[in-house]
């Protein structure tokens, strides 16, 4: 099976296919799920963008994926929000400030865990 490079100028056009045609491994392939399929078309989009357009991953663009679940873009700067995200956590306000901010529940358990973890390196 031959497959390619999704890069941004394919990336539009393949995520509309993916909608118009519901075509379930496209989907699959770039992340787009079939429940609210044009807010998902955003989040990708927006993912996309930044790597394409080689964007740094900071702690203050984790912490905005975080709290508007761009899932792609928090999971390309978690490795980077580590330091920050740890100190916030060992202060005072710890696990309310990130609570506060809307940042979901499973996604704090997820971090904590890598953060914590043994084996994670962090």
């Amino acid at each position: 099976m031959n497959r390619f490079a999704l890069d941004k100028d394919n990336i539009t056009t393949l995520i509309r296919l993916s909608d118009k045609y519901e075509i379930e491994s496209l989907r699959r392939e770039i992340n787009v799920s079939s429940e609210n399929v044009e807010v998902n078309i955003i989040k990708v989009y927006y993912a996309f963008w930044l790597f394409a357009n080689k964007i740094e991953p900071t702690y203050s663009l984790w912490e905005m994926a975080a709290i508007h679940d761009l899932d792609n873009v928090e999971r390309y700067c978690r490795d980077s929000a580590r330091e920050e995200f740890k100190r916030i956590m060992e202060a005072a306000e710890g696990l309310k400030h990130f609570l506060r901010l809307g940042i979901s529940a499973d996604l704090l358990t997820t971090v904590i865990k890598e953060v914590y973890s043994p084996s994670a390196g962090w």
